[in-house]
């Protein structure tokens, strides 16, 4: 994680005031899927459409996200819904998007964020990896859906009627918002070996089947996963990334596990942050002051326990801001990486010549097998 940014912005519902504006979010049981849900209804969404694994999981989750009395405080009459998707097979995939579009006619923002880390080599009933599958492909197939209704609810077709003028406060980003999809990353993306170019995929081969040979990437398939998966969605905002729509990708960081009484906790320690954010910088300056008059303990002694404590305790809350600054910036955000709610760097290798080849390599050869599989599902130029 670079040192450059320690901290995650705070977003301030002031400035971002989300009322009138809906959500997808998959991977909505994962804590950090949770974590968003809850951090879009504080700063006023109207609507988040919550994608799980498993619905029964789903119901306790919503529940525990509509029993918080802040959120009941702030957004009263917001509203979570429910959906389920089997990333494994296709063909569940496939019929949320059918289902979800004939439902769904208004949407603003959607965050891919389900995922797999698989501890070995699997394939699905699709005849896939399966963690090139859920990672990847899986989040192709909705987006090939998700990007003409998200272009659809730009800025300039949204409508305040008569009762979303009631909900809109003064504040609102309603009308200014451009439309946002971004992919959950992950900052492994940079140790895989086809970032590193120790696994080189020729022009002629296919992606998809040097995932498919056990002999390949079995031995780090979520970094080669991410990889790929960063390498597309920067691809896909390039190609159709607007004014009306834009397309990142996010990482939330490495984030502790919490239980749902530590996430309470979490919550209601964010008010006393604030405070304590003035209290560490009155003693830096302390500290500063300190070393000019003589103390000669090196800096990596004396900050050593604050990095490593942000290395391994940063906040789920910290980590779905990382994410959610991703949704709320202008076209200047478009076909960008993002870490610690800031644009930042991909793997180098995306950044030479050979990566944007191998960005339109995976473009071309990814249609193409997603028309294969299914000619019916909708394709993106």
């Amino acid at each position: 994680m670079p040192l450059r940014a320690l901290k995650v912005r705070r977003i301030d519902p002031k400035k971002y005031d989300l009322s009138g504006l809906s959500v997808l979010i998959t991977g909505g049981e994962t804590i950090v899927g949770t974590a968003m849900a809850r951090l879009y209804l504080s700063l006023g969404v109207d609507t988040v459409y919550l994608v799980v694994q498993d619905l029964d999981q789903g119901e306790s989750i919503k529940a525990a996200i509509l029993g918080d009395d802040k959120i009941v405080e702030r957004n009263p009459g917001c509203e979570v819904h429910l959906y389920e998707i089997n990333y494994s097979d296709l063909s569940s995939v496939k019929s949320f998007c059918g289902k979800f579009r004939s439902e769904v006619n208004v949407l603003h923002i959607a965050v891919l964020g389900a995922e797999v880390n698989l501890p070995s080599f699997s394939r699905t009933i699709d005849g896939l990896e399966e963690t090139l599958q859920v990672n990847f492909v899986a989040n192709v197939i909705l987006c090939n859906y998700l990007v003409p209704l998200l272009k659809s609810n730009c800025p300039a077709n949204r409508n305040v009627t008569e009762q979303l003028s009631k909900r809109l406060s003064k504040n609102s980003v309603f009308k200014t918002l451009p439309s946002h999809l971004t992919w959950v990353s992950s900052e492994s993306h940079r140790f895989s070996k086809l970032s590193r170019g120790k696994v080189h995929i020729a022009p002629s081969d296919s992606v998809f089947e040097v995932f498919n040979d056990p002999q390949n990437l079995s031995d780090e398939l979520y970094a080669a996963s991410k990889f790929v998966a960063m390498a597309y969605a920067l691809e896909l905002g390039r190609r159709v990334g607007d004014e009306k729509l834009v397309v990142n990708s996010a990482s939330p960081g490495e984030v502790k596990a919490e239980t749902e009484a530590e996430a309470e906790a979490e919550a209601e320690a964010e008010a006393e942050a604030e405070a304590e954010a003035e209290a560490d910088a009155e003693a830096e300056a302390e500290a500063e002051a300190e070393a000019e008059t003589g103390a000669n303990v090196p800096f990596y002694l004396r900050h050593s326990r604050k990095i490593w404590s942000y290395f391994r305790d940063r906040k789920v809350s910290t980590g779905a801001a990382a994410v959610i600054w991703a949704t709320l910036c202008g076209p200047e955000g478009n076909a960008k990486s993002w870490e610690n709610g800031v644009v930042s760097q991909p793997a180098s290798y995306l950044r030479e010549a050979r990566g944007k080849h191998f960005q339109i390599q995976l473009w071309d050869q990814t249609r193409g097998w997603v028309h294969r599989f299914n000619e019916n599902i909708p394709t993106l130029h």
